[in-house]
């Protein structure tokens, strides 16, 4: 008998990985993973992106559903949460169809986790990170630019920030608001929601896995677990898909409608450039790929986005071992993370039913 959802979800990185692989060891899950060679985490920690399979083994397995966790570091306690519950319940779960792996990876950016951040050891957001850049230049955000000293200020007031940012929301209009503070910039490398200048260690390692993992499927679903949009405890399936192909028709029906689109203007996010879905999407195209973000509400939107901008400017300007640097660390902390029973349990049951749906569409 599993635990309950209340406890599944971890108190930090360490204690995330260490259930994680045995919750894993127990489930009789196969195990692979890649160590970062120069980064470590908040305790002096190795950190390590890790995957657990469940089903047969690489080259064998036809459909695959791939579970990320941690794309945005400090998001990672839900996704984690999520993984681990899902391997506790494993021996109670209706078994995998022949043809069916399953792969969850855990901590896709282990140092945001670690260190409590969205972004990675180099700043960049992951999930602006995956752009084409066999495309040509990357995309600007003329936005930012003109938002750039409310986004990365060298002082921080978080009063004075918070009404600076709700004035130019203002004026601005909330979409592009919206767009110009996170869609993703390429030109600040300090900046908030930067995309970096070239593919991160862990895009590279994540790659890494899949291709290993990947051989021989041809149906994929993906699911990348996030938190700070939305209402508190929603769990909202967003796809970025484009609205007219076969993928976004199969999510359509996998859940029954209940799935939004960011570039039909339905989802609780604007359009993102360079997200992990994109590339996963854009990297495996032999495969019919049918890939959806389950993103669940925490506190109200402008605090998040306060909390990132404070975090940005600690990391750059402040001192993390002080009692601001305490207050700001808890404040993302709260912004990504819910840490009450009711929230666990709402994420818990959204996603098993969201990865309940997503395996029996792959059957079909």
């Amino acid at each position: 008998m599993p635990a309950s959802p209340e406890s599944f979800f971890p108190t930090d990185y360490v204690d995330s990985r260490r259930r994680f692989l045995s919750a894993a060891g127990e489930a009789g899950a196969a195990l692979d993973g890649r160590v970062h060679e120069t980064a470590r985490g908040a305790r002096g920690e190795a950190l390590w992106m890790d995957a657990a399979r469940l089903g047969p083994p690489p080259g064998a397995a036809e459909a695959m559903l791939l579970i990320l966790s941690g794309t945005h570091g400090v998001e990672g306690f839900c996704g984690a949460g999520a993984q681990i519950g899902t391997l506790q319940a494993r021996a109670e779960a209706a078994p995998l169809p022949p043809d069916t792996a399953l792969l969850m990876v855990h901590a896709v950016n282990p140092y945001g986790f670690s260190w409590l951040r969205r972004v990675n050891e180099d700043n960049i957001d992951l999930n602006r990170n995956f752009i084409d850049r066999e495309a040509g230049a990357p995309p600007r955000n003329a936005g930012y630019d003109a938002i750039r000293a409310i986004a990365a200020p060298d002082d921080w007031d978080a009063d004075a920030n918070l009404a600076a940012a709700d004035d130019a929301r203002a004026a601005m209009g909330d979409r592009a608001w919206r767009a110009a503070h996170s869609g993703g910039q390429y030109q600040d490398p300090v900046g908030i929601f930067y995309g970096g200048d070239g593919p991160s260690w862990s895009s590279q390692a994540l790659f890494g896995l899949l291709d290993q993992h990947l051989a021989g499927v041809k149906r994929l679903a993906v699911l990348d677990y996030h938190t700070g949009l939305g209402p508190p405890g929603y769990g909202e399936r967003i796809a970025m898909h484009d609205p007219a192909s076969a993928a976004m028709a199969r999510l359509d029906s996998w859940f029954g409608g209940d799935v939004t689109s960011t570039h039909a203007g339905t989802a609780v996010t604007v359009p993102l450039s360079g997200t992990i879905l994109d590339g996963i999407e854009r990297r495996y195209a032999d495969a019919a790929v049918s890939a959806a973000a389950l993103e669940f509400g925490t506190i109200d939107n402008r605090h998040v986005q306060l909390a990132v901008r404070a975090d940005n400017w600690l990391h750059h300007h402040g001192a993390l071992d002080s009692p601001q640097g305490f207050r700001i660390k808890q404040q993302i902390r709260d912004a990504f993370f819910v840490d009450e029973d009711w929230w666990k349990r709402a994420v818990w049951e959204r996603g098993v039913e969201t990865q309940r749906a997503m395996l029996e569409g792959l059957a079909l």
